[in-house]
């Protein structure tokens, strides 16, 4: 590695070093962190009918 780097500074690629990098890729933890749990959906409850007697309308 030091050769490698010697050979860049002789060519004046010092500071582009980050060009031989490869692209850095996400995680498995970083995968898994932005997967949205699907969230419980609660129901509005149905309204309650009016039991009507004979003598009510």
């Amino acid at each position: 590695m030091d050769i490698f780097i010697a050979v860049c500074r002789a060519l004046g690629l010092a500071d582009r070093l980050d060009l031989f990098l490869p692209e850095p890729t996400a995680t498995p933890y970083d995968v898994f962190r932005n997967v949205k749990t699907p969230q419980r959906v609660r129901h509005a409850a149905k309204e309650k009918k009016k039991v009507l007697w004979g003598d009510e309308k």
